[in-house]
């Protein structure tokens, strides 16, 4: 139930794919530690709540759960795959008093609700690419926190689509964002 810290589903070293986090143990992904010279070792979400609460760093964490394909027979649940790593997710945050900071997005709408009764602190987001009225729409029927969007991907993101979220009483995070709008 350690929660590890990488963009990719597999764990890989300098010879290529180990395996998956989820059907990986600590101590293979721990040795993991560098290629070539360059340190690829992995992070655990513990070290992160860790460093931030022994430093009185208070700073949104966002954690995106993915609902990817199976790595093999042995993690057929996604879904239960991800309710117990949101389970391991909320209690770091209630053991670090870090809940109210961390926010779990995903496209997986059961987990959210899930998470949501679990420990009301914790912010959920919907995962959206591209249809931001639909993403809103989830959302505000789901009673989640705000919408997770991935920008330029279908609807553009615009000043009247955002004050409609706020005005919703939703949140807004948006993603690769192209940077033709930073010189605007």
């Amino acid at each position: 139930r350690t929660i590890w810290l990488s963009h990719s589903s597999d764990v890989a070293d300098c010879n290529g794919n180990i395996g998956c986090f989820a059907e990986t143990r600590d101590a293979v992904i721990e040795n993991v530690t560098t290629c070539n010279g360059n340190d690829i070792s992995y992070t655990k979400l513990e070290e992160v709540l860790q460093f931030m609460n022994d430093n009185g760093i208070k700073k949104y964490v966002s954690l995106d759960l993915k609902g990817w394909i199976p790595c093999s027979g042995n993690s057929l649940d996604i879904e239960g795959v991800m309710r117990a790593a949101t389970e391991e997710i909320i209690k770091l945050g209630e053991n670090y008093n870090l809940t109210e900071y961390l926010i779990i997005e995903t496209n997986v709408v059961s987990v959210l609700t899930w998470a949501k009764k679990k420990n009301s602190s914790i912010q959920v987001y919907l995962t959206s690419y591209g249809d931001y009225e639909k993403a809103m729409l989830q959302a505000l029927k789901n009673n989640l926190d705000g919408i997770s969007y991935k920008a330029n991907f279908g609807d553009e993101l615009n000043a009247d689509m955002m004050n409609l979220l706020h005005k919703k009483g939703l949140r807004l995070m948006a993603w690769n964002i192209p940077d033709s709008l930073y010189a605007q």
